[in-house]
């Protein structure tokens, strides 16, 4: 008994002999790796262990204004080692849009490297420590709204400015996160990287482009296809934007691209509540749009009696309409309305009715009229989309009918049809029972 209490009293004297200090100071900042600027509302968290103590972690107020903050008072015994983390929030969208995508398919493809360890770390946004084509995919989802966020990764990284990266080129292969023994005093400074900003720029510039919509007057249940065009066509190697609009006056049914213009590349469409975004970059040599075809085209409904003109916009806010050149020029967008859609088929005025009768047990026919004469199509698709019956006739001035046999709809169930007369469009669907 004796031996036992007297290796707990060397034990109790061993604790309380351990300096300890009661007053460590902390003075720690974040800076913009890019330029310098300091970085408010970063948050850091100091945990530290020691042998002799248990684990201990503070909370550090957040940066203002300047990017640091100081800190003092804390209980860090002598000689422990510490692990401070920075985090920040904000916006993920923040300075990062498709030109980010070109950037980081350069370095993959080895034709323009990214020039800094932290750059890497930006592109690097499903954080899997590598710098590869899955990145672009989940960066250009973020730009057009199908993330809120980034799944796997944070908004900012930081990185201390006191660490060499052994390897540049690959930054990833140790952590940057700083490990120190403290006495009584720490100053650190970070670097925060914002991730998928790989540009180091907020983009100015005031060299214009056109973006084309037809200014359509529509009534409550009209269905139309709209096209959506660039005025120029010179060779582009991207571009981004997004159209916004009054759910309660406009319902986007589908978003249709055209065949042969936005391909070989990157691609991605938001259809969104309020908007329509389009993420798109070329694979790997400029692209020279055909003249008089559209982007794509955006089958709508009117909910009440509109003018598009008055209810269609760019997108200033979350998406800044922007097109790239190949020389990695930047020209920013502006949204025009045409009184007339530029096609190389002449322009007819047309009425094209709903089919007759629907539901049917049978086969339908389309009243149709003219005033001048023009080709006509007739499409028909399954519920899944697939296209089952086509007919293309030339169709004269004046009154006429489309007619649909009963073979076109081989059961029953919910058919969608579209018809084109010269460059009036309508759409739909019919119930064969």
């Amino acid at each position: 008994m004796k031996q036992i209490f007297l290796f707990a009293l060397v034990l109790l004297a061993g604790r309380t002999l351990l300096p300890a200090q009661t007053g460590a100071q902390l003075d720690v900042c974040a800076v913009y790796h890019c330029d310098g600027t300091p970085l408010a509302d970063v948050h850091f968290v100091l945990n530290g262990i020691n042998p002799a103590f248990p684990p201990f972690s503070y909370e550090l107020p957040v940066t203002g204004a300047s990017g640091c903050v100081n800190a003092g008072g804390f209980f860090i015994p002598t000689g422990s080692i510490v692990g401070l983390t920075a985090t920040k929030d904000g916006d993920p969208l923040q300075w990062v849009n498709t030109f980010d995508l070109l950037r980081i398919q350069k370095h993959i493809l080895g034709l323009q490297p990214l020039d800094s360890p932290y750059k890497m770390v930006a592109a690097d946004a499903n954080r899997s420590g590598s710098i590869t084509t899955f990145d672009m995919v989940e960066l250009q989802k973020l730009i057009v709204g199908i993330y809120d966020s980034l799944p796997n990764n944070t908004v900012w990284r930081f990185v201390d400015s006191s660490y060499v990266f052994p390897n540049p080129a690959n930054p990833f292969q140790t952590g940057f996160q700083p490990i120190d023994t403290i006495q009584n005093y720490l100053a650190k400074k970070f670097y925060g990287v914002k991730i998928g900003d790989v540009d180091c720029q907020v983009f100015t510039s005031n060299l214009m482009e056109d973006l084309s919509m037809p200014n359509l007057s529509l009534q409550a249940n009209d269905t139309v296809e709209v096209p959506v065009r660039l005025v120029q066509t010179e060779s582009r190697v991207g571009l981004q934007f997004g159209l916004r609009y009054d759910p309660a006056k406009i319902e986007v049914l589908e978003l249709v691209p055209e065949p042969g213009v936005l391909t070989g590349g990157l691609l991605n469409f938001g259809l969104l509540n309020d908007r329509v975004t389009t993420s798109w970059l070329s694979s790997f040599s400029p692209t020279t749009f055909p003249a008089n075809k559209p982007l794509y085209r955006l089958r709508i409904k009117a909910l009440a009696p509109v003018q598009l003109a008055d209810e269609f916009s760019l997108d200033t806010v979350t998406l800044q309409g922007e097109v790239y050149l190949p020389n990695e020029q930047i020209i920013k967008l502006r949204l025009q309305f045409s009184a007339v859609v530029a096609t190389n088929e002449p322009e007819v005025a047309a009425q094209i009715f709903a089919p007759q009768p629907n539901p049917t047990t049978a086969g339908l026919h389309f009243p149709l009229f003219l005033e001048k004469t023009a080709s006509v199509t007739l499409e028909i698709s399954d519920a899944l989309g697939h296209l089952i019956y086509q007919q293309k006739q030339a169709g004269l001035s004046g009154a006429q009918s489309l007619e649909v046999p009963a073979t076109a709809l081989p059961q029953a169930g919910i058919y969608f049809w579209r018809v084109q007369a010269g460059t009036t469009v309508r759409l739909g669907k019919v119930v064969k029972q």
